[in-house]
C-alpha cells in the first residue's frame, strides 16, 4: 500500500516536472520597440489633432441637447444578409450590385438632431458599441442609403431614410435597438 503511495505521488510530481512552462519574455523597453530594432510602438495621445478634425468629429447639438444627459444607443441589425452580386462593369473592373437597401438590414444609421444627425454603427448580428446621443422624448432613427452608381448626392451630408420614430422614458440611460429582417 505504501508502494502504491509512492508510485502515484512520484507520478504526479514527474508529470507537473515534464510540463512546466518557461516564463514569459520580459517586457519590452521603454521607448517601445523590440531588441532587435524591428518596428517601434508610438503613443498616438501625444499626436495634436487638427482643428478640422475637431470639428468635424463633434456632433452639431443645440444648448438644450448640450446640457442633458445623454443616453447611451445601440443598433443591432439581426438577419439574414445575402452574398453580394459582383458583375463586371464597363471599365473592366468588378463591381457590386446594390440591392435595395431593406431587402437587408443595413448598418449605418443615424438620430436626428435639432442641428443635424449622429451617426451609430450597427454590426451585422452583434451588438455594436454604444453611441451617445442627447436626450429627447422621442428619438428619430434612419439608415443611410448605399451609394448607386446612377444615384449620386450632390448634397454634402449622407441621404438618409426614415426607418421610424419611437418614445424614450425618462429615466432612461441605455437603448438597444433591433432591426429584424426575415430571409424570406
Amino acid at each position: 500500500m505504501e508502494m502504491i503511495r509512492h508510485l502515484i505521488t512520484a507520478a504526479f510530481l514527474g508529470s507537473a516536472l515534464l510540463h512546466a512552462q518557461t516564463p514569459p519574455p520580459p517586457p519590452p523597453p521603454e521607448e517601445g520597440g523590440g531588441t532587435d530594432g524591428g518596428g517601434r510602438s508610438f503613443d498616438l495621445s501625444k499626436i495634436p489633432v487638427p482643428e478640422e478634425d475637431k470639428k468635424a468629429a463633434e456632433p452639431e447639438l443645440s444648448a438644450e441637447e448640450r446640457q442633458g444627459i445623454p443616453i447611451m444607443l445601440s443598433v443591432v441589425p439581426v438577419g439574414y444578409v445575402p452574398p453580394p452580386i459582383i458583375k463586371i462593369g464597363k471599365d473592366g473592373m468588378p463591381r457590386e450590385e446594390y440591392r435595395h437597401p431593406l431587402e437587408y438590414p443595413p448598418v449605418v444609421y443615424h438620430v436626428k438632431t435639432k442641428k443635424g444627425s449622429i451617426r451609430v454603427m450597427g454590426p451585422q448580428n452583434q451588438i455594436g458599441p454604444a453611441t451617445r446621443i442627447p436626450r429627447t422624448s422621442r428619438i428619430s432613427l434612419s439608415y443611410e442609403m448605399p451609394p448607386g452608381e446612377e444615384a449620386v448626392s450632390d448634397d454634402a451630408g449622407p441621404r438618409l431614410r426614415m426607418i421610424g420614430e419611437f418614445g424614450v422614458e425618462r429615466d432612461t440611460t441605455h437603448l438597444v435597438v433591433v432591426l429584424w429582417k426575415d430571409p424570406d
